[in-house]
Parts: structure tokens; sequence; C-alpha cells
């Protein structure tokens, strides 16, 4: 069996005291809470002890090899009580007779194993699983320690914003949003900004420190916000995630890109819906708003990410995730974001390149931290 912990990434990984002060209490609750009887051999009852969602019950798994154990651990005690208790057959089906019989074994604990609604219900549980494996033998020899998996998770995000102190009627009239506190939440609240990349991964390290899982969170992609003129959603070009594998360490890659299409719209808004968007687009259409984030996680040391590329429009503004603490000492929140790159959009005629270049395919970067021209979509300028 392997067990899941999950370790704030600030932690320092497996090179932390602190993690290693976890994997020896870890050890100890293995040795406390472990099951004592052959309900340790069946993966469903271990999630049962440790999952509410995983409980047992005639609506709930109610067919498989851990319902003849719970039988067989239901019967060994009503064979034991003055008077016994009418025992139940031994088959794989968890139906009206051994809910009946589950609810009469928790009324007579001692206390009564209630529910969070303190009812006496019909379902095999956390307390109630654990219960009913001290109603059969021991097993011989020692439980043995499960096999253990730390995940470790990080995170890196950008912004894309426009600066209202263009000349463009739409914009970002909240300002920049790298002077503000950033945490998770703005990031992924489609708040302050147009477009964000959220690039959020994690690695499986086994006690070994060796790797042996990887992958990219729920969370991880395109953020969009409507515009601030008329509301109208940017077209989503898509995420685009790579990740680069060896021994250590595992390098993830994720490009995010949308485009604006506020002036079409409001063009077929003003002349009506015969006008051809096509034709629209053509003459009015802009190109692609994009970000590129890489994001490296190891087995012995703290994650390092960075902004590869960018589009050279709008602004940006580019976080990391605290990783070792605001200040010299303090505990890490890896809740809280830094920002650590800030692109002004507008600087060195951004807008007028962005128009003209941010067309085609994306030029090789040079450097980290690069406005770069096209795009990684490959989306050509349109003709007219």
């Amino acid at each position: 069996m392997v067990i899941q912990v999950n370790i704030t990434v600030a932690l320092h990984m497996l090179t932390s005291p602190t993690l290693l002060l976890k994997l020896v209490l870890y050890n100890v609750w293995w040795n406390t809470m472990a099951f004592q009887s052959e309900f340790a051999d069946d993966a469903k009852l271990n999630a049962c002890a440790d999952k509410d969602s995983d409980h047992i019950g005639e609506q709930f798994a109610p067919k498989g090899a851990w319902v003849v154990l719970i039988k067989k651990a239901l019967n060994a005690w009503a064979a034991k009580q003055q008077p016994a208790v009418k025992q139940i057959p031994s088959n794989d089906v968890f139906g009206r007779e051994t809910g009946d019989l589950v609810a009469l074994y928790k009324t007579r604990q001692k206390p009564p194993i209630l529910n969070f609604e303190g009812k006496i219900d019909r379902i095999v549980g956390k307390k109630t699983v654990v219960a009913l494996d001290k109603e059969l033998p021991k097993r011989g020899g020692v439980t043995p320690l499960p096999s253990l998996e730390v995940t470790v998770t990080a995170a890196t995000g950008s912004m894309s914003w426009i600066d209202p102190r263009g000349p463009l009627p739409e914009a970002d009239f909240g300002g920049n949003p790298g002077l503000l506190a950033t945490n998770r939440a703005t990031l992924l609240g489609k708040r302050r900004y147009r477009f964000a990349n959220f690039l959020e991964a994690f690695i499986n390290v086994n006690l070994s420190g060796v790797a042996v899982g990887h992958g990219f969170t729920n969370d991880s992609g395109l953020q969009m916000n409507p515009s601030s003129f008329l509301g109208t959603m940017p077209i989503p070009l898509g995420t685009i995630q790579s990740v680069k594998l060896g021994k250590d360490p595992i390098r993830f890659v994720q490009i995010v890109g949308a485009r604006t299409n506020a002036a079409e719209i409001i063009i077929r808004n003003l002349r009506g819906s015969q006008v051809d968007i096509q034709v629209v687009h053509s003459v009015f259409g802009l190109p692609p708003i994009w970000s590129e984030l890489e994001l490296t996680l190891s087995s012995h040391d703290l994650p390092r990410s960075q902004i590869l590329r960018h589009s050279l429009f709008p602004s940006l503004e580019w976080f990391v995730q605290d990783t070792f603490g605001g200040h010299l000492g303090d505990i890490p929140n890896p809740n809280a974001f830094f920002n650590r790159y800030h692109y002004d959009g507008f600087a060195d005629a951004g807008l007028r390149r962005w128009m003209e270049e941010g067309w085609g395919p994306m030029t090789a970067a040079q450097a980290p931290r690069t406005p770069s021209a096209g795009n990684p979509f490959n989306i050509p300028k349109p003709k007219i």
C-alpha cells in the first residue's frame, strides 16, 4: 500500500529536518493506528479508515472482498453477545441485513458510534471500521510499514494586463497587479488582469529520494477575464504543456495564450449580424497575448521557476511562490506569491511592435524574461 503525504513545498523536501521529523512521526502513527487484523491487507478498508468519502454501506461500495471481511468481524462480535445475536451470510454483498447488524453493533459500543449528526447509521466509516478490526484475531508478526511517497507541489504565475495609461479604450483600470499583495486566489480569481498563466505541478518522491511520479495540477492553465470595455470574452488559444524528464530534476513548461476580439464584436454590433466577422478580423484583428513559464522540481532541492518568453504587449507581471518565508526565519507560506519581474508593454513602442510583429512563428528565446515577436500558436497575420 502506498500512503500519499502532501508536504508543503516550503519544507525543503527530503533534505529538510522538518520533513524527517514528519516521517518519524508517521512511523509512530502507523504502528499505533494500523489495523491489527487481516483488515490490513484490504486496500478498501484502509481507505475507509483514512477518508470519509470511502465509507461502505448499502449504497456505498456494497460489493467486494472488503464486505466479506466486515461480515466476518460482525459475526465474530455477534457470537460473543449474551444472548448471541443472529449471524449473517458471509457473502460479498452489503445488503439490508448487513446494515441492520452494523446499526446494532454501533448501538452496543461503549460509547455508541454516532455519525456527524449524533445519530446511529447503517454505514461502516472511519470509527466503525477501526472498531470492527479489533473483533478479529491479531495477525502474527509486525505490521509492515507501507511504502511512503511524498507529494511535492509548487507553482508560479504571470498576469498580463493592459495599462490604462495607453490609448486603448480597453484597459485594466485597477492598475498594476504586481503592486498588490498576491496570493493563489488572486492568480486564479480572474480579477485585475486580462489573462493569467498559472503553472502548478507536482512530483511524487519515495523514501530513497527518487521521483516516481509527476504531473500538472487541475488548476494549472489559462485564466481569463472579460474586457473592461464591453465585457466581451477573449478567445482562448489553448494551453501547451510539456515535461522534460531526467533522473532529477523534472522541468515543467507551460504556454498559454488568448486573443481579444473586442474590435470585431464592436463593429458587428454597429453594423449588424450581416457583417462578415472574418473580414472584420482581417482589418481590425489583434495578435495573440501569451506567456511561457517554467517550473523545475527536484527531490533534493527547492523549486525553481522562471518566465521564459512573453508577447510584446501588454504589460506583464511574473510571480514566484514563497518557498523561504517573507523574512529570514519566517515560516514559508505557499499561498503567497511575490512579484519578481515587471514588463512595461508601452515602453519601446511595445503596442506598435506587437501589432506589427506579433504574428507568425515565435522567435527563439535568447534569454529568460524575453518579450518575443511572433506567437507560440503560429497564427499568421490575417490577409485582407
